[in-house]
């Protein structure tokens, strides 16, 4: 079975190393012959690619619609007889879909990440961006949703039921795996040269939907009880600088540390903490969270989207409403004032993640899938 993954983009964010890593587990399947290619943006995600022995190719594109491209890809799917077409992202569905039907591909899946994507659209594009996923969605044999709450969001925008398919994403366990106390001390004075006794942290981009507002906010009422902890925050986004001046108008800054994104530690810096904190407006599956648990921390993330799927409230970690800080405060404080139930969430956070939400088990339901609409078509 020949299998292209079809990208926007090669860029190391949730969709692409989703994909990565699900290619790398197939790419060992004796069953399966895997390919990749993006649509526009070549990127260090390609290399990936490439070191695991996995084919790429790059189209090219310019823009949404680039029809001279659009040709080249059309031809790379004649030219080679792929049995499948998995695109990912609603422009690689839309294009890879339209050119998947003139190549006469067998079999094409589609992953949808998040339908809350085309919200920061104009009005007018995204009632024709719409439009046009809805209309190409007849090419695909299956719509794969992430986690129930993008299942029931595509079943609200009037995809027919038998076409949507949950398949959870998954974590590589053998790269997000625990870390010992002493590891863990390390990392904190390699971080701060102050006296740590607890690091609790945010990872994702700092725009209002990831909620890094909610997080700052909860921080003044967290280190009155608990003054030598550190907080972190990774990633980039528009809302860095407006947050690290709330940050120095609280007087917090010397406790809370905007790190930037950091490539290749990010599993390193997850498994430092004691607590990881999604506060997101909405998040279509929650990945961070499932990587925090699968590093055994305990995650206080807020009751949105597939959020409440990854994080069993009570027992990994704690759910809370979206946009309130003192909710997210008194959970924090709670967990930090009590070791070993954090130790207890830790592990029963790991055991969910094997369980559930393991890469190489997605990796084997996204096959089975495939193989059963080979047979079906």
């Amino acid at each position: 079975m020949k299998i292209l993954y079809l990208l926007n983009a090669y860029k190391d964010d949730g969709p692409g190393l989703l994909i990565n890593r699900i290619a790398a587990h197939l790419a060992s399947h004796e069953d399966a012959r895997v390919y990749c290619a993006a649509l526009s943006r070549d990127g260090v995600l390609r290399e990936s690619f490439i070191n695991k022995g996995i084919p790429t190719y790059f189209i090219g594109m310019k823009g949404f619609w680039d029809y001279p491209k659009y040709l080249a890809l059309k031809k790379l799917l004649r030219h080679e007889p792929f049995d499948v077409l998995h695109t990912n992202l609603v422009r690689a569905d839309i294009v890879g879909r339209l050119a998947a039907k003139e190549a006469s591909i067998p079999v094409v899946v589609s992953t949808e990440h998040g339908i809350h994507a085309w919200a920061h659209w104009g009005k007018a594009v995204r009632a024709l961006v719409k439009k046009c996923y809805i209309r190409t969605s007849h090419h695909a044999k299956a719509i794969i949703a992430v986690s129930d709450y993008v299942k029931s969001c595509l079943l609200a925008e009037g995809l027919p039921e038998q076409k949507v398919v949950r398949i959870h994403n998954g974590v590589d366990t053998n790269v997000y795996f625990p870390m010992t106390r002493y590891e863990k001390e390390n990392y904190r004075n390699y971080i701060c040269d102050m006296h740590v006794t607890n690091m609790i942290g945010f990872v994702g981009n700092l725009i209002e939907m990831k909620g890094i507002q909610y997080f700052i906010n909860a921080l003044p009422k967290v280190f009155i009880h608990f003054p030598e902890l550190l907080a972190i925050i990774v990633g980039e986004g528009a809302l860095r600088k407006k947050m690290e001046e709330e940050v120095e108008k609280l007087g917090l800054h010397k406790r809370v540390k905007f790190l930037g994104h950091v490539a290749g530690l990010t599993s390193r810096l997850i498994a430092s903490l004691d607590i990881l904190v999604q506060p997101s407006l909405t998040e279509s599956f929650g990945l961070t969270a499932a990587e925090a648990l699968s590093c055994e921390v305990p995650v206080v993330a807020a009751n949105s989207g597939g959020l409440p799927e990854i994080v069993e409230d009570g027992v990994c970690g704690f759910i809370v409403p979206p946009r309130d800080s003192d909710a997210l405060s008194d959970k924090i404080c709670h967990l930090l004032d009590n070791p070993e139930k954090r130790k207890a969430f830790g592990t029963a956070g790991r055991q969910r993640v094997l369980s559930k939400f393991n890469i190489a088990n997605t990796a084997e339901q996204y096959l089975a899938l495939y193989q059963n609409l080979l047979t079906s078509k």
